[in-house]
């Protein structure tokens, strides 16, 4: 697993705007990013069997899959350092991961389909840990409910019937789906760069749980 002293001169880099990874856009030192769980292996197989039957949309590809903890948005590179330096001293404990069941959103027309993780309160309260990280940083969040899931697949708003059809089944035959409970290793900083083909995540930096790193 990549441990954080290899991510702390990318950090450094990334605020003066030279890592070759990091494109600065418009608006100059801005970065769209994101904080979410790294999942274990077991999960991520898991979940790449399950996408294996997914019958339309842009599956999500394997490396892209995570558990988003709080969406920051575009934000200036200074403040992410701020946050990052916050993250980096948690000692939270790793929360339980278990999922239990698939859904959508966006009504009679998806526009993405997902794993639903099961609520823990260890999640939330790490969650609520990082909006409080963010908003020291000087980074405002909207309030918005956590509905904690993985997201297996997009589609475009142009689904044809049949699709929504047959998307319709694969939930009716597998979105009762539940796996067992596994237990991170880490949550983690990224930068997320939107591409036609869909979005590319890179790792900033990465905060084990005390277990992981033990």
């Amino acid at each position: 697993m990549i441990r954080f002293c290899r991510w702390r001169h990318r950090i450094r880099h990334m605020l003066c705007g030279c890592s070759p990874g990091c494109r600065p856009d418009r608006r100059g030192r801005r970065v769209r990013s994101f904080v979410a769980i790294g999942l274990p292996d077991d999960l991520r197989d898991a979940l790449v069997r399950l996408q294996a039957g997914i019958p339309a949309g842009r599956i999500t590809p394997e490396e892209n899959l995570h558990l988003t903890l709080a969406f920051l948005g575009e934000v200036d590179r200074t403040r992410l350092q701020e946050l990052h330096d916050q993250l980096d001293m948690f000692r939270a404990v790793a929360p339980p991961l278990i999922v239990r069941g698939l859904g959508t959103f966006g009504g009679r027309r998806p526009g993405v389909l997902y794993a639903d993780i099961v609520p823990d309160e260890g999640l939330l309260a790490l969650r609520n840990a990082v909006r409080r990280a963010a908003r020291i940083a000087g980074i405002a969040l909207p309030h918005e409910r956590f509905h904690p899931h993985i997201t297996l697949a997009r589609f475009n708003a142009a689904l044809a019937e049949g699709e929504i059809a047959r998307i319709e089944r694969f939930l009716t035959l597998s979105g009762g789906v539940t796996l067992p409970e596994v237990w991170p290793e880490h949550f983690a900083l990224f930068a997320s760069e939107l591409r036609p083909d869909g979005a590319r995540h890179e790792m900033l930096a990465d905060y084990p749980f005390p277990a992981a790193s033990a």
